[in-house]
């Protein structure tokens, strides 16, 4: 019998997605670059990856566990014009606010929404942020004023800090130590990012991004 692998896709995206947040920066001599400032580039890729993951992270441990109220029967019964959980997944549960609600009506749980409308909030925000980078609009407006509220307003571990808290939500025990992953990460890091070049961004990009570099 074929041996298969098991995989938690919601920690290896939310310790990627922190690992982000958390790295040291080194000049191109390997020294500690606090002084040298990254490029607008490698920010915006940084921070790019962090909100991408963290959503990920959020839709896999949805996805995950309404795959066994699948599996177990609820959901098939429920929507029994569905044939496959892809098709209940792209109908009935197409977004991530979609995917949370049915796992919070599977085990019984307040909505997000009810019980926390502020981390809620938050979530649609990520969403909102994730979808931007994953599609800029080039606009030099709309693209500052993205950069303004999600790379200079925001903490860098806004991200992951709100995936965290909600995956958190549907954890009974959540100060026991086999949670520890929702809080720090406990596989991998990436303890530095090395600046290779600091340099101005090259005329004619997405927008004014010299206030990063600042």
């Amino acid at each position: 019998m074929e041996n298969r692998i098991t995989f938690y896709l919601e920690r290896a995206y939310l310790e990627g997605a922190r690992s982000f947040s958390h790295a040291n920066v080194l000049d191109s001599e390997g020294k500690d670059g606090k002084e040298n400032h990254m490029t607008q580039n490698t920010v915006w890729a940084l921070v790019s990856m962090s909100y991408s993951m963290s959503y990920n992270a959020v839709l896999a441990f949805a996805t995950r566990h309404l795959r066994v109220y699948w599996d177990n029967g609820y959901l098939k019964n429920k929507y029994p014009e569905r044939r496959s959980f892809h098709d209940l997944t792209r109908w009935e549960f197409r977004s991530l606010k979609g995917h949370l609600i049915a796992l919070c009506d599977c085990l019984g749980k307040e909505k997000i929404s009810d019980a926390n409308n502020t981390l809620w909030n938050e979530l649609i925000q990520l969403k909102k942020d994730r979808d931007f980078v994953n599609h800029p609009n080039p606009d030099p407006e709309e693209f500052q004023k993205f950069v303004n509220e999600a790379l200079i307003n925001r903490t860098w571990e806004f991200a992951p800090r709100v995936a965290s808290d909600i995956i958190g939500y549907f954890y009974e025990d959540l100060d026991s130590p086999r949670n520890n992953w929702l809080r720090e990460n406990q596989e991998f890091k990436f303890p530095t990012i090395k600046v290779i070049k600091p340099s101005n961004p090259e005329p004619g990009g997405s927008g004014d991004l010299d206030k990063l570099g600042s």
